[in-house]
């Protein structure tokens, strides 16, 4: 259960920090939105793994990872969710895919789990 609590909290946190950040840096414009974009999304990484370090689900050397491996796949889907923002949830699902980032950086940490 703890998985599906690390992809799904990943992806979330994640997606809502970048719109977030895409909204206020929209203030100053195009530039700024990307900007403010990437910002918030990493912003957002970075709470889902203090989360999941908080709620005991990571041990603390696997919460490390789990954000190191997010932030790879984000490098990786923020164009591919730039590219396609005007098509409607793709840039969403593709945000997904750092969740699943995350739990496959952080699956030897995952307490009480097998």
């Amino acid at each position: 259960m703890r998985a599906l609590g690390i992809v799904l909290t990943g992806w979330l946190l994640t997606l809502v920090g970048g719109k977030l950040g895409s909204v206020v840096g929209g203030l100053a414009g195009v530039p700024g939105m990307f900007a403010g974009a990437v910002l918030g999304g990493i912003g957002g990484i970075a709470g889902a793994t203090e989360l999941f370090r908080r709620w005991h689900w990571l041990a603390p050397p696997w919460d490390h990872r789990a954000r190191f491996v997010g932030l790879i796949a984000f490098c990786l889907v923020a164009p591919l969710a730039g590219m396609t923002r005007h098509q409607p949830f793709i840039a969403e699902l593709l945000v997904s895919l750092i969740g699943v980032a995350m739990l496959l950086g952080g699956r030897g940490g995952l307490k009480g789990e097998k």
